[in-house]
């Protein structure tokens, strides 16, 4: 069953609005769709909604929702280590292009 952004905003949960009183004001949100699950270009909401998302940003780039290929790289980067801070932490692939160009020395 497909929503209309209009309609979805009337359905606005009580866990939506909870959620909206602890964030700063200074994030605005375009809509009050809540989503569950994506793959590829599809987005689902709460409710089993299905949505053709357009955007592509944070978290969701070009190559889709859940895209298989960039699982596994994320799978093994976690694997290895989620966040080094390259202004506190040299070294790794980054330290390697940087000094000589490869990817992999």
């Amino acid at each position: 069953m497909q929503t209309s952004v209009a309609s979805a905003a009337h359905a606005m949960s009580g866990a939506m609005q909870a959620a909206l009183q602890h964030v700063p004001k200074a994030l605005v949100k375009f809509n009050d769709i809540i989503v569950q699950k994506g793959l590829g270009s599809w987005v689902w909401d709460s409710e089993g909604n299905k949505y053709l998302d357009f955007t592509a940003g944070i978290g969701a780039t070009s190559t889709g929702h859940c895209h298989p290929t960039v699982v596994e790289a994320v799978r093994q980067q976690a694997g290895t280590i989620v966040h080094a801070q390259q202004n506190i932490f040299a070294g790794g692939d980054i330290h390697c292009f940087a000094c000589c160009g490869c990817q992999r020395c």
